[in-house]
């Protein structure tokens, strides 16, 4: 079974899937990342044609 991760903006205007794997999540606690987003920053990735947005 393919995994699939669904999920939107605050709004639902934007929507996104993922299917197959998330690469390793990588966590930052630099300074820029912390004045940017006002926390630390996490974030994963995945291939190009694994995302669909609509």
């Amino acid at each position: 079974m393919t995994t699939s991760h669904k999920a939107s903006c605050l709004c639902g205007g934007v929507k996104f899937e993922v299917t197959g794997a998330l690469r390793d999540v990588v966590a930052c606690h630099c300074v820029q990342c912390r004045k940017q987003t006002g926390t630390y920053m996490s974030a994963t990735g995945c291939a190009d044609d694994a995302l669909t947005m609509t």
